[in-house]
């Protein structure tokens, strides 16, 4: 709060300061008070700015107002004539004092100041007033200079010169409170420092919490301590003082003044220096203030994002030089007390106008892109998050999206080759297009497309971009053993080589990094980049992305070619094709779809729906198998009525889609019959049968991992509708909707603001874990699951009552357990790492549920999973029935989960973490390699999750560096 009114000028505040030594208040003809001293404020009872705009009449004894607004109107400029008031303190009571009016002129406005003390409090006939006064006023011109302090040291430095130059007194110190709960010396007087035995470094010996003077700066009040050398806790007996007056400076300090032989401090000398007290304190305040308003300054300014604050009428008043930045400005300060329009296109600002403004009225926010405009006429897309404030002003965060657009207009580019991909003609014009996409999209100047040769078990050219033309020139065909790329076709995978410049070459004899991604059965497609660059995740998934509809592309180009050989299979792989086509766009337009479902229910019925609004499909339905009850239980169903759900519901699964189902469960792939419809029974298709005639139904398993989610049944009318191709959609539209679903149940796991918590008793003599507890005394606990390459599993338990022999050869003698190592024995317990193909922990995950906790004794166990309030408890009762020969629910309870802080960063790490790099990490942390000591050595980790120690030690590596980024770095997103 201010101390002054802006309706003053503050050069007339400085002219009472030097003309006036006790407490002043200043007003204006009509009695408004404008002004007030510190001494005033302290001696009426009020808090800074408290007694502005105040009448001065509420300032005096009921019988003395309006009086002195007359008296002060009559006075003049130069009259000073003391008469005796009384002035009210704020508590009420009265206080006498001597009053003094002085009149003066401030634009063109009357000012009066009243000057006025305690009668009594100083004596005006005493022979020291001339000195005191002199030596007011000096200290009144010395606060200013201290308010021009730009550090703490200059505050000290300037208080120990007013004490030496206005009070005469040469042993001052100031000390600075710290975090070690001491007072270490700030600044102090040269005879201070050599009585004290300090230092350039160290002007005084530090105040400590078992003296007297850190007890007066707890207190908080002013002290004189007389006697110094006799009191029994002094922090400087070697300085041989007298005396010494201690004044706290709030939270700040201490200053200290001290005397020796005639140096007395009386109580003239005292109240100077309490008031200078004051006075540096106020200076330290204010240096914390403009320090604090620096670090906020500092950090709007150091953000990523731009930012700026605007007038009600739309004028900046802030702008960081993001903000300014973004725009072309290279100074921040050009924009400030500009309007925002003109950083915008004239429809643009119409737009925001008509649309933006008024929701930000309404709502208060507003989060939405824009197009800006640089200084020199350049398009900026942007991010905008307005905010309004209460006064009016708007806050305006603005972020530059163009890298993002770059992506979207990429993957639309992408989209449209995509398009051209299926106009091809052959595998060598899919193949050109396939190319010119890696370089005009993906925007690589090295790459090339190899088909295989089943006759010649070789891998040769079929594209090429002129770039990679000049480097492979020599070599026109790439080993199908001994490559990347062969390696890459014949493993199914793709392959990424991140080289070094220093790289040995290979045997392709190409010093370059490389991606290759597997064409399916036809080629490999390949990405150079020189030595030094990397691929990220993003540049990989696209030309996946490209891989698999170059795959399908060449596919259906084959098929052309087939169905030109003969006009009957011609038209039988054409009527194929083109259900083939549909059946492409509609997994990708499902696929789309998919990714704004928000719950299962929502995401089966744009599945079913959109199945059946095409004119392929007649019925498309999904159901739950049970099996517990071998029944199947439906979910949803289009083109089916309720009733022939409920039907399908009561028969058994082999009788169910004329048996696809049934199959579909042994074989966990898509299963297709096809029959004839005559008089109401269905039997196989003859020679006769029209492709009108003919019923096609398939069973489609949505799968993730190992975990069956459900069944898609769909039906329709003609013998082509299930070709191969079409198959091989449904099969991976199962593997999507399987993804999704799985996705689905961990989002509403993370986000669920309720849980539901199952608490099971297990009994197993075949479980190795708790075979292990059937002796006496012996626990385990579950401490957490990794997984690791080739499906395998790490799982970590503390396990105590036993000792480390006893436990390797129960796991040496188990058929789940294909390794086990202690990794620490300590005085009571040890800590076991199992490696085996199966986990508790990733089994609760498949069913949308988490392991809270496992704990195995006598031979039993007693789990506690963790899911959603809308969780399906039945099917995981049903999923943990079938992995242990005796379980039972004991307790389902249902609570508030509350929120993890954590849960933000953990996104942001998983975002750069590989699997295996979690895999490494997790297995170190569990381990103990991070424990000081190290409870495992890198070589023993390596071993137990079978890979090599340098592999080991990249993937640590690039997981801590991925740890650290996202912990230290505030962009990291």
């Amino acid at each position: 709060m201010s101390t002054n009114s802006p309706r003053v000028d503050a050069t007339v505040f400085e002219t009472v300061t030097d003309a006036i030594t006790d407490s002043i208040v200043a007003f204006e003809a009509d009695g408004t008070v404008v002004f007030a001293n510190p001494a005033a404020r302290e001696l009426l009872g009020y808090t800074p700015g408290e007694l502005l705009e105040r009448s001065v009449d509420e300032l005096l004894a009921d019988d003395q107002r309006s009086g002195l607004v007359r008296r002060s109107r009559r006075v003049t400029p130069d009259e000073r004539t003391p008469v005796d008031g009384t002035v009210v303190h704020r508590a009420g009571r009265e206080v006498p004092v001597s009053l003094t009016v002085h009149a003066e002129s401030s634009n063109d406005r009357d000012l009066y100041i009243v000057t006025f003390r305690e009668r009594g409090a100083s004596d005006s006939s005493s022979p020291d007033r001339p000195e005191y006064e002199r030596q007011l006023k000096a200290l009144n011109r010395a606060s200013r200079q201290l308010m021009a302090a730009r550090t703490v040291e200059e505050v000290a430095r300037r208080t120990i010169d007013v004490v030496e130059t206005v009070l005469r007194r040469s042993l001052t110190a100031v000390w600075e409170a710290t975090e070690d709960e001491a007072l270490h010396a700030v600044a102090a007087s040269d005879e201070a420092t050599s009585a004290s035995g300090g230092s350039t470094a160290e002007p005084m010996p530090p105040v400590t919490g078992t003296t007297i003077e850190m007890t007066v700066f707890e207190d908080g009040d002013p002290a004189l301590i007389g006697e110094y050398d006799a009191v029994a806790n002094p922090a400087h007996p070697e300085m041989g003082l007298e005396e010494r007056f201690l004044v706290p400076l709030g939270d700040h300090g201490l200053l200290g003044v001290g005397s020796s032989g005639d140096e007395r401090i009386d109580t003239s000398v005292q109240e100077l220096i309490e008031i200078l007290g004051k006075n540096t304190r106020a200076a330290l305040d204010r240096l914390e203030r403009e320090h604090v308003i620096h670090q906020q300054s500092a950090a709007i300014d150091a953000a990523i994002d731009g930012m700026a604050i605007t007038t009600d009428e739309g004028e900046f008043t802030y702008v960081n030089d993001v903000y300014a930045r973004l725009f072309g400005y290279d100074d921040s300060d050009e924009l400030v007390g500009t309007n925002w329009q003109a950083l915008f296109a004239p429809s643009e600002v119409d737009r925001y106008e008509s649309e933006v403004l008024p929701t930000i009225s309404e709502h208060g926010s507003w989060l939405g892109e824009a197009v800006g405009t640089t200084t020199m006429g350049a398009e900026i897309p942007l991010e905008i998050s307005l905010s309004l404030l209460a006064d009016g002003s708007g806050i305006c965060i603005a972020r530059d999206i163009t890298e993002r657009k770059a992506q979207e207009r990429q993957l639309e580019a992408l989209n449209d080759g995509l398009r051209e991909l299926m106009t091809a003609d052959d595998r060598e014009a899919v193949s050109q297009v396939s190319i010119d996409a890696v370089e005009d999209v993906l925007g690589f100047e090295r790459a090339c497309l190899r088909l295989f040769d089943p006759e010649t078990n070789r891998l040769d050219y079929a594209a090429l971009t002129d770039g990679a033309d000049r480097v492979l020139e020599q070599y026109t065909v790439y080993d199908f053993e001994s490559t990347l790329a062969g390696r890459a076709f014949r493993e199914a995978k793709t392959v990424v080589d991140h080289r070094s410049a220093d790289a040995a070459r290979d045997r392709s004899g190409v010093d370059y990094a490389s991606l290759h991604v597997p064409i399916g059965p036809h080629g490999v497609l390949t990405v150079l980049v020189e030595s030094d660059a990397e691929f990220d995740e993003r540049t990989v998934q696209l030309t996946e992305v490209l891989a698999v509809n170059t795959r399908t592309a060449i596919t259906r180009a084959e098929r052309v070619h087939q169905l030109k050989t003969h006009d009957r299979e011609m038209r039988r792989q054409r009527d194929q094709l083109e259900t083939h086509t549909e059946i492409n766009e509609l997994v990708q337009e499902i696929g789309r779809q998919l990714l704004e479902a928000t719950t299962r229910e929502e995401l089966e019925e744009t599945i079913c729906g959109r199945l059946v609004a095409t004119d392929l499909y007649h019925s498309a339905w999904i159901g739950d198998v049970e099996a517990s009850s071998d029944r199947l239980r439906t979910r949803v169903g289009f083109g089916i009525s309720s009733a022939d759900l409920e039907a399908i519901e009561g028969m058994s699964i082999e009788s169910i889609a004329h048996g696809t189902v049934e199959r579909m469960l042994e074989t966990g792939s898509v299963e297709v019959v096809r029959s004839y419809q005559r008089s109401g029974e269905y039997s196989a298709p003859d020679s006769e049968a029209t492709a009108a005639d003919v019923l096609s139904t398939a069973a489609i398993p949505l799968t993730y991992g190992d975990h069956l989610f459900g069944v898609l049944v769909v039906s329709g009318s003609g013998e082509s509708l299930f070709g191969e191709e079409t198959v091989s959609g449904f099969d991976s539209l199962g593997y999507v909707t399987g993804f999704a679903i799985n996705a689905i149940r961990n989002r509403r796991l993370l986000l669920s603001d309720s849980v539901i918590e199952l608490e099971f008793t297990v009994s197993d003599p075949d479980t190795f874990y708790l075979e292990l507890t059937e002796a006496p005394g012996c626990v385990c606990r579950f401490e957490r699951s990794v997984p690791i390459e080739e499906g395998k599993i790490l799982n970590y338990h503390t396990v105590t009552g036993t000792d480390p022999e006893a436990v390797l050869a129960a796991a040496a003698d188990s058929d789940q357990i294909e390794d086990a190592r202690v990794l620490s024995d300590g005085d009571d317990s040890l800590l076991l790492q199992t490696r085996t193909s199966n986990s508790t922990a990733h089994a609760a995950l498949q069913v949308g549920a988490t392991l809270r906790s496992a704990v195995a004794a006598d031979g039993g166990a007693r789990l506690v999973l963790e899911a959603p309030g809308t969780a399906d408890v039945r099917e995981i009762v049903s999923l943990f029935d079938e992995q242990f020969s005796e379980l039972q629910l004991v307790a389902k309870r249902e609570r508030d989960r509350s929120v993890e802080t954590a849960t933000e960063f953990r996104r942001t790490v998983d975002a750069t973490l590989t699997e295996r790099q979690r895999s490494a990490l997790e297995s170190a942390y569990a381990a103990g390699y991070y424990d000081w000591p190290r409870e495992i050595t890198a070589e023993e980790l390596a071993g137990s999750m079978g890979v090599s120690s340098s592999t080991l030690h990249e993937h640590l590596r690039k997981g801590v560096w991925s740890l650290l980024r996202a912990f230290l770095d505030d962009h990291a997103e």
